[in-house]
């Protein structure tokens, strides 16, 4: 029940299941409160809770900002392959070193600095961002300096940042997530209810979808629509796929925590607890097993 889980809550300074301390960027108390009115309006949903944690042992970051023609070109190994990353490492810049977005861009990533870096673009934020924000401090100095970026022509700005599990623990920083699923009368759900603490969202609109996709990968499991591989597979009776207007009405909240998140299986795993939970309460039998068989298609 809702109660249980929030008496038993992370709040920061408790100790991790994986080593370390909460920090204040976790927000799990806060995404329970989210779905409470969602769960006590529908007294047989189910409520489950998951959590992520984010760059496992050490994660570097390196950035460098060049200024070519008046302007200042950031470049990082994972740069622009997520527009979203693209426009947050502009935005660290103007802000630290005072520029206007005019004179900030982004180009493709650095391939010269990815040498011997493997980053993604989710795990690769934080510690791109960190280093944005050394280079663009250098760049603010210089700026101090020489009055203007014509002055800096063909300056270039290091910066670098390694994130380390400073609270003793194995990551560096992670996520919090509780959904809440309502059946309808036939057994199928009817209404999701999700709440993240995503951090400060670059792309609001995307990180709902996110969640929407990871939500309907959680039912997909449900139901055995996904094979060994993860690939969709067709309805047996059918041979026809899923479509998106079979997906439950989704009532979906960002918390604005500090920091950044990665949102995968922190989205998709929570919808099968709820399910379950929600199956519970319905017939009183616990699914242990994927898919769940014996009940109607999610």
């Amino acid at each position: 029940p809702w109660w249980l889980r929030y008496q038993n809550i992370l709040y920061p300074g408790d100790a991790l299941p994986i080593g370390g301390l909460a920090g204040a960027d976790l927000a799990p108390a806060q995404c329970l409160l989210a779905v409470k009115p969602f769960y006590d309006a529908h007294p047989g949903a189910g409520i489950a809770c998951a959590a992520e944690n984010r760059l496992a042992g050490e994660s570097q970051g390196l950035v460098r900002i060049t200024v070519e023609n008046g302007r200042a070109l950031v470049y990082a190994p994972i740069g622009c392959q997520s527009p979203d990353l693209a426009l947050a490492l502009r935005q660290m810049v103007c802000q630290v070193a005072g520029l206007p977005p005019v004179e900030v861009s982004a180009p493709p990533r650095d391939t010269a600095l990815a040498n011997g870096l493997e980053v993604q673009s989710a795990g690769g934020t934080i510690p791109a961002l960190a280093a944005a924000r050394r280079a663009a401090q250098a760049l603010a100095e210089a700026l101090k300096e020489k009055g203007s970026l014509a002055a800096l022509q063909g300056r270039e700005f290091l910066g670098s940042y390694t994130c380390r599990a400073e609270r003793g623990g194995s990551s560096f920083t992670g996520g919090f997530a509780a959904h809440c699923m309502a059946l309808d009368d036939q057994g199928r759900v009817a209404k999701v209810a999700a709440a993240h603490d995503f951090g400060r969202l670059i792309n609001p609109l995307y990180g709902e979808v996110r969640v929407l996709e990871s939500v309907a990968q959680g039912l997909a499991l449900a139901a055995g629509l996904a094979g060994a591989t993860g690939q969709p597979a067709p309805f047996p009776e059918t041979e026809i796929y899923p479509v998106s207007n079979q997906l439950p009405e989704a009532l979906l909240q960002a918390l604005p925590a500090a920091g950044v998140r990665g949102v995968g299986q922190i989205a998709a795993l929570p919808g099968l607890g709820a399910l379950q939970g929600a199956y519970l309460k319905r017939d009183g039998r616990l699914c242990l097993s994927l898919p769940f068989t014996g009940r109607p298609a999610p």
